[in-house]
């Protein structure tokens, strides 16, 4: 846990990238530990324990660092619990007060130096590169529909709720692309004060950068303080919901 930690404040020098993953990994494993753990608002019996501040403890860093908010659906037992043990007096006269991670921190991670090899012996050396698996969604069908093209179109369409939306449904491949209608399963007290779910919206569309090339929408925070909502449509490629981005992104 401490390794992960530690190289987000730039005390592991020697952290490699997939270092660094395996160690949040293991990180955010723990925690889903303890989420099937627990049965009622703390570890053991009806009522706070030293187990209790303890485990807390170890957490008390990977919270404000790298357990940001899009990562407490997966164990929300668990986020309540520490959020429950982090606020009592007794914690916080150790730890002081923990202010929870909106997005996680970037680490501090070792450079990789290239040897140069002698030209005679660089052909010889060199290993035949392994071919890195691409998107399955490269794998379906062609399709004519460029969405980059598209989405300068449709941007640029002042009326898009007429001429813009019935051009959009001609001009869309349907055989290769899917609209979906998302909307956000709220947990607790989520969506009760504006500027807090709105963080968490920027949260979850900035973690979906990587799905820009497959997809195209738009999501919207709608209604009032106390009983917020966040909605959204999204076109994207293929038919099944059921995509790796999305998968990390519940």
């Amino acid at each position: 846990m401490g390794s992960a930690v530690y190289a987000i404040f730039g005390k592991n020098p020697d952290m490699t990238q997939p270092m660094f993953n395996e160690a949040v990994q293991g990180i955010k494993s723990n925690l889903r530990s303890v989420d099937l753990a627990l049965s009622g608002d703390w570890l053991v019996g009806s009522k706070v324990t030293l187990a209790d501040i303890f485990l807390a403890g170890c957490f008390s860093l990977p919270f404000q660092v790298i357990l940001d908010q899009g990562f407490a659906k997966a164990a929300p037992k668990a986020c309540a619990w520490f959020k429950r043990v982090s606020e009592l007096p007794e914690f916080v006269a150790i730890f002081g007060k923990v202010k929870l991670a909106k997005k996680s921190v970037k680490p501090v991670l070792k450079t990789e130096e290239k040897k140069k090899a002698a030209p005679a012996q660089a052909a010889a050396a060199k290993p035949k590169e392994e071919k890195k698996a691409g998107n399955p969604l490269d794998a379906l069908p062609a399709t004519n529909f460029v969405i980059d093209d598209y989405k300068r179109v449709f941007s640029n369409e002042k009326d898009k709720a007429g001429v813009g939306h019935t051009n959009m449904m001609k001009d869309v491949d349907h055989a290769g692309w899917s609209f979906w209608l998302l909307h956000y399963e709220k947990v607790g007290k989520e969506g009760q004060v504006g500027y807090m779910f709105s963080n968490m919206l920027e949260g979850f569309v900035q973690r979906l950068e990587g799905f820009k090339k497959y997809s195209f929408g738009r999501f919207c925070m709608l209604g009032e303080e106390p009983s917020l909502e966040i909605k959204g449509v999204l076109l994207m490629r293929g038919h099944d919901i059921n995509v790796q981005e999305l998968k990390d992104h519940p």
